[in-house]
């Protein structure tokens, strides 16, 4: 939803279409910019060499495809996720790989993460890839298995196996999300005993990140709830079906007839 507002301004503040075609591409433009950001921060490389690059990614198939043909939501989430992954480093970084603190960025980090959930959902793997990442290096290696199995856990408690029509497929889903937060509760209980401020630190900071990402992201489900007046999640977060409500097992049993 979110790239597709973004582009639709080019029929307030533009001239219609071919304004629209232009918001649509923005993201490929700007995208360039943010890599470039994160060449030289990030790893640290020469000027020269990152503008290099630069020049071989935009005149890849697929950077030319969507940039001049398909113009779909994919630059768009390409130059905000690559914002994401920014900003989590400015979070992150120092010498020693500590945290700075900053509210603020904590703040526009979380609520890139839901503006990004709101563009593609796959986008969820880059959240929970950051968030891991963020347990890692306040915690360790116990901080990242915790946070990965917890969101496992908590995917699967939220039903978002369910979005994609697969969850009737599963075997023993209860028993593997019953494993995933029961390990991951049994590490966090692990490091708060050992390492209780750390440990505090960590879940407020998460807690932030999650809760500006959900208010990003709820007025959307707020808008799919009241559209299609259910709770099941795929409802929830895709919306109202365009043609008929099938799934896996419903297009099984019309193929055996």
């Amino acid at each position: 939803y979110n790239w597709s507002l973004v582009a639709s301004l080019g029929y307030f503040i533009g001239n219609g279409t071919p304004a629209a075609l232009v918001f649509s591409m923005l993201g490929g433009v700007l995208s360039l910019f943010v890599l470039y950001r994160l060449g030289r921060s990030i790893l640290n490389a020469d000027a020269n060499a990152v503008l290099f690059s630069l020049l071989l990614f935009a005149l890849t198939p697929t950077m030319v495809v969507q940039s001049v043909a398909e113009l779909k939501v994919d630059l768009g989430l390409l130059f905000l996720s690559l914002g994401t992954l920014l900003l989590f480093w400015y979070i992150i970084r120092s010498k020693k790989w500590g945290s700075q603190d900053s509210p603020a960025l904590l703040l526009l980090f979380g609520a890139c993460c839901g503006w990004i959930l709101g563009i593609k959902l796959t986008s969820l793997f880059l959240v929970m890839g950051l968030v891991s990442a963020l347990w890692y290096r306040k915690i360790g290696q116990r901080g990242l298995f915790a946070a990965v199995l917890f969101a496992l856990g908590i995917s699967l408690l939220a039903g978002m196996d369910k979005v994609i029509q697969i969850d009737s497929q599963h075997l023993g889903r209860i028993w593997v999300m019953a494993a995933c937060l029961v390990s991951g509760g049994v590490l966090v209980a692990i490091e708060f005993l050992n390492h209780r401020e750390r440990m505090l630190k960590v879940l407020r900071q998460t807690g932030t990140i999650l809760l500006c990402a959900a208010l990003t992201f709820l007025p959307w489900v707020v808008k799919n709830g009241i559209e299609t007046g259910s709770w099941n999640p795929r409802k929830l977060l895709m919306g109202a079906e365009p043609g008929v409500d099938l799934n896996i097992g419903d297009i099984r049993e019309l193929m055996k007839e």
